[in-house]
Parts: structure tokens; sequence; C-alpha cells
């Protein structure tokens, strides 16, 4: 009797072997990670999911009087235990290529206050599960094993006003996009790999579906609420010296010709002129602070996903046994801030890596979080 070995894979890893073999070794194979506790765009994004998290509690908690924990609250306890020091608590709020850095607690917090006073409660979902392990073993068309499919999803929830289960995706970036959500993999994946195992669980009759993927934006930026802004919420640039001028003119008010901006401006404040709705509408706007859009997936979208992930599946296992090339995928963007980066660097070279490894990297378990089975009972 021979018995099969499961392999796990997750989405990420599935990422990360489409976009460089090597690094999907180095850290799914090898298991090595980055050692250090600087602040990143991964620690702050998995800062807000445990933030909201602790918001989006289950139904049936709730009905016990378990206390929702406001997201900015949770937020600056978790930088209060990291300790972080000045120069290790800063992120990047706008791209790579940007020098734009803030203090990562002071964003956190900022976000999570705005994001409450946007959403307020957000009664529009009963939360049956938040951040929700979920695993599945697929197999190929003959009936053969192939592998094991985990991840975690943010928040399985009924929609109220339609009364849909559905699935609510937290997102941080530091722009907000959706132009590429028709093909995003992760929507894909978990429209195709999610409906499967909830029926399994027992979640799902065996003729029900999932009806909705709604990913839940946020732009990560410092929102400054002392900007002014007009009567249809554009915001307004400081206002030239002549719409100052004339404003005074046009009050009655009788002043020096030579008196500088910001004497002008403090000589509105004294006489009652409000100076600040002046300004010309700035050209530059930022996009929402927070947008949601729900994506779908049709079943010829969902086969042709699991076709990939079959075959990926079987590249990564060729990999692994040597009949298909370990080779590494050069390139500006994704090199530029790869996080393995060095170690890449120095084994192009030829020189050895076990000493760099040994100082820079730890070992770490990307399928610790999985777990076998569920309890769902009572949603």
């Amino acid at each position: 009797m021979t018995t099969t070995t499961r392999v796990m894979i997750r989405n990420s890893e599935r990422m990360d072997f489409t976009d460089c073999r090597q690094k999907w070794w180095w850290a799914y194979q090898d298991r090595l990670r980055p050692s250090g506790s600087d602040m990143n765009a991964l620690v702050f994004g998995d800062i807000i999911h445990r933030a909201l998290s602790s918001w989006y509690i289950p139904e049936k908690d709730r009905k016990k009087v378990v206390r929702r924990v406001r997201p900015a609250i949770t937020v600056e306890k978790i930088f209060d235990k990291l300790e972080l020091d000045a120069r290790s608590n800063k992120v990047r709020v706008v791209d790579h290529e940007s020098q734009e850095f803030v203090d990562a607690k002071e964003l956190g917090i900022n976000m999570m206050e705005h994001y409450f006073e946007h959403y307020g409660m957000d009664d529009e979902f009963m939360v049956i599960y938040p951040e929700m392990p979920f695993q599945l073993d697929i197999y190929s068309e003959q009936g053969l094993y192939v592998c094991t499919f985990v991840g975690t999803t943010d928040c399985l929830v009924y929609e109220r006003r339609s009364w849909q289960m559905g699935l609510l995706e937290h997102k941080t970036a530091a722009q907000i996009t959706t132009e590429h959500l028709l093909l995003d993999p992760q929507a894909s994946t978990y429209w195709t790999i999610l409906p499967i195992w909830l029926r399994e669980e027992g979640v799902l009759k065996p003729d029900q579906d999932i009806h909705f993927m709604e990913y839940n934006f946020m732009r990560k930026a410092v929102l400054d609420d002392d900007r002014p802004k007009n009567g249809d919420g554009m915001y307004l640039n400081s206002p030239k010296v002549a719409a100052l001028r004339e404003a005074l003119d046009a009050a009655g008010h009788l002043y020096r010709k030579t008196l500088k901006k910001d004497e002008l401006i403090e000589l509105c404040d004294q006489v009652g002129v409000e100076w600040r709705q002046l300004g010309e509408v700035s050209a530059t706007q930022p996009t929402g602070a927070f947008i949601r859009q729900k994506v779908y997936r049709n079943q010829v979208q969902r086969e042709r996903e699991m076709e990939r992930i079959l075959q990926q599946a079987r590249e990564m296992r060729m990999v692994r046994n040597g009949s298909l090339a370990l080779y590494k995928s050069p390139s500006k963007m994704k090199c530029q801030w790869c996080a393995y980066r060095d170690l890449c660097e120095i084994h192009e070279l030829g020189h050895d890596v076990d000493g760099f490894i040994e100082s820079a990297f730890h070992h770490w378990n990307p399928y610790r979080d999985h777990i076998w089975s569920l309890n769902l009972e009572g949603v």
C-alpha cells in the first residue's frame, strides 16, 4: 500500500513561482524568510488585517456580548507591543519609486479612525467567520491526488440587504486601482476553491454557491482634514494674493497694499473674512480613501483557474524532483524590491551563501496557520 505525501500550496506561493522559480525555492522549499523587524508593506498590511479581524467579530459572538474593539485602538496596541525604533517604524506610502515615508503607527491609527468614520458600525454585513483558514485536496481528472490548496479568507459574511453569502477581502494600497480585478488571481482562486470547501464543511448545501467577493480597499494615506474643500467636496489650493485682496476690498476693509500673503490671511482672520474658500480647485485631487468593489467569476473562469492550479502544482513537483529547471527570472521592478535580492546577488556572483543566510534569514513554516478542519457550527 502506497502512502500519498500531502503537498500544500498557497496562492502567494503560486505567484512567487510564476514570478521567479528561484525566489519560490528559497521561500517555500528552503523556507527562508528575511530576519529583522523593519516595517514594510506586508507587515503594515498584516497589522491592519489583525485590527479589522478584531472589529468584524462573528454574529454569534456578538450575542454573547463580546466587545467589538475599534480598529484604531487595536492598531495602537499592536504598535506599542512591537516597540519599533523611529527608523524601523517608517512605511512608504506612495509607490516603490517614491521616497515619501510616514510614521507607520500614525498612518495606521489615522486610516482606521477615518475607516470607522466612513463605515460606522458597518452592519450591512453579518459576519460568519473572520480570518477563516481553509484547505482543499485537489485531484486530477483521473482521480489522482495533486496537492492541497490552503489559504485564509479575510471575512466570510452574509450581506443583510440581499441575504447572500460572500467574501469581504481587505486590501491596503498606496494607490487604489480596480482595472486588474477581472483577471485578479486571488479572486479567481477563492471563487474556485472556497465554494467546494464550504460545501465539504456543510456551510453550503450541495446546490448552493457564494454570491460575491467584495474587495475592501483602503488607501495608505494620512488624511488631511484641515485642507479646505468646496461645496462639491473638491480640495482647494491656498488662495492667491489677488483673491485675498479682492475679498478684503469687497468687505470694505482698508489695508496696506504692501502686505504679504501671510499678513493678508492674518488680517482676514481678524476682520472675519472667510479666506479658506478663496483658493482655486486643485488640479490633483486625491483618490478615494476607501473603495469597495465586488468581483464575480463564472463557471468558465473557475475551470480555467483550476487548470492553472493543477498545472502549476505539477510544474512545482517537477522542479522539486529535478525534471524541470530551477532558474531565476530577473526583472527591473520585481528584483528591485524583492526580499531575496541581496541573497540573489551573492548567489549570482558564485559566492558562498551559507554564511549570509545564517546571518540575514530565519526559517519559517508557510503553512503553520492552516488546519485540517474548522468548526462552523451555529453560523
